[in-house]
């Protein structure tokens, strides 16, 4: 459950996947590895806490467990965003294969998911 230093309470969870432009299998060898600490790093600075996922030759899924003031829009958008730029900036092969933008392809999949905890909520009416 998500708090973020914050007197908000939340418990918003996602499923959240995206894949490599014309869904090339890029995300393998070293940058597997590089890719995995620069989203743990990202979900560490927003107050993400990450569930799960797995990341393919073609494609990120992470099952996220997000604060209630960050869009998953937003989110996602910093994911993608910062690591095509230090993927790009490490690893020289990448930038060579000419993709226009980003190493991702535009939109991603978002479906929330949890279950409804009563007790939660009588907790936060009391406290």
């Amino acid at each position: 459950m998500s708090n973020f230093h914050s007197p908000v309470i939340s418990n918003i969870k996602y499923n959240i996947a995206w894949h490599t432009k014309q869904k090339v299998p890029l995300l393998s060898g070293e940058i597997k590895p590089r890719l995995q600490v620069i989203l743990r790093q990202v979900c560490a600075e927003r107050g993400v806490q990450i569930l799960g996922g797995n990341i393919g030759t073609n494609h990120v899924y992470m099952k996220l467990d997000c604060p209630a003031h960050q869009p998953p829009a937003d989110i996602v958008k910093r994911l993608k965003g910062r690591a095509s730029k230090i993927l790009r900036d490490e690893f020289p092969v990448l930038r060579d294969l000419k993709l226009e933008g980003s190493l991702w392809e535009d939109g991603y999949f978002c479906h929330s998911f949890g279950n409804d905890d009563e007790e939660l909520v009588r907790k936060y009416i009391k406290e």
